[in-house]
Formats: structure tokens, C-alpha cells, sequence
């Protein structure tokens, strides 16, 4: 057990919680998974060159390296689509800006000349018991975009919930800077 600061100690004392308490935080464990979907810039086909698997691949490592395991990585030429572990100490909006800065970064130094991606995302959690839906789902993108648009999918996933109408249109309507 780790000794609390005096005066910290005295407060918790005065306040009926004893002396001996543990200011220690455990090993914590957490099981938080992330459905996250971000699009190109303009929502323009560019992730063409090199091989979208390729890219794929390497989100695969970046969220590794980060702590957040992918379950599953897809998408189609304008967007991506994760399902991913979220690291204990992370914050998914952490976790989005390291990984489009590293893949934009990626994605320019094979050959993607002038790639970018849209500045939001979207993020939904997924509960254990779904998690084999949302992997299907992701791995069945190129099938599911052949009658669905990109819109159409995320009003989908957002489930008509109009608590977040706001943060949806500007995510929809996404005007570039």
C-alpha cells in the first residue's frame, strides 16, 4: 500500500474514512470495445493506392502499438470502419488522432499524393454479445455499399437516436477547412 500524503490522509481521517484507507489505484480492467468509422477527406475515393488491405493492415499494427487491438478493419475506397479495443487509459478521441495522423502520414508515403482524412469520425460502442455482428458487418463493407449509401449506413448505425442530431449533420455535412 502506497502512504498518502499527510494533509490527505488527515482529511480522510476527519471525514470518518480511517487512516488506513488505500489511496492505491489497482490494476484496472476494462473491456470497452469501439465500433469507429472515418472517411476520406470530401468523402473522395482516394484509398486506391496503395491496396486498401494494405492500409488496412497497417491501422491493424497503429492500434496494436497504441493498446486498442482491431477485431475487425474494412472499409471501401472513401471509408473505414473499426472495431477495436479501447486501452484502459485511452480515450477514443486520442486514439482517432493517432491513428489518421499515422495512416494520412502512411497512406502520402505510398503513393496516395495528396491523401487526407475528413477531421471527425464517428464511434459507437459495441457490448460483448455483438461483437461477432459488428465483425461480420464490418468485413461485408464492399456488399453492403453496393445498395447503401454512406449516409444512408450511418443514420443506420446511429439507429434513429435523435439525441445527437447536431453532432450527425455536422459529421454528414462535413465541410472541409
Amino acid at each position: 500500500m502506497s502512504a498518502a500524503p499527510l494533509g490527505l490522509r488527515a482529511r480522510l481521517a476527519d471525514r470518518g474514512l480511517g487512516t488506513s484507507y488505500n489511496l492505491c489505484v489497482p490494476q484496472s480492467l476494462g473491456h470497452v470495445y469501439v465500433h469507429t468509422v472515418f472517411a476520406t477527406k470530401n468523402r473522395e475515393p482516394l484509398i486506391l493506392r496503395p491496396e486498401p488491405a494494405q492500409l488496412h493492415a497497417y491501422l491493424v499494427r497503429v492500434l496494436a502499438e497504441l493498446g486498442c487491438p482491431s477485431l475487425a478493419t474494412g472499409g471501401i475506397e472513401d471509408h473505414v470502419h473499426i472495431l477495436h479495443a479501447l486501452g484502459r487509459t485511452h480515450s477514443v478521441a486520442w486514439v482517432m488522432e493517432k491513428l489518421k495522423s499515422n495512416s494520412s502520414r502512411w497512406m502520402k508515403q505510398h503513393g496516395a499524393g495528396d491523401f487526407w482524412w475528413q477531421s471527425g469520425y464517428a464511434a459507437f460502442s459495441v457490448g460483448r454479445a455483438e461483437l461477432e455482428r459488428v465483425t461480420r458487418y464490418i468485413h461485408g463493407q464492399r456488399q453492403h455499399h453496393s445498395t447503401q449509401s454512406f449516409e444512408q449506413e450511418i443514420r443506420v448505425l446511429c439507429g434513429g437516436d435523435p439525441a445527437d442530431t447536431t453532432a450527425l449533420a455536422e459529421f454528414l455535412n462535413h465541410e472541409p477547412r
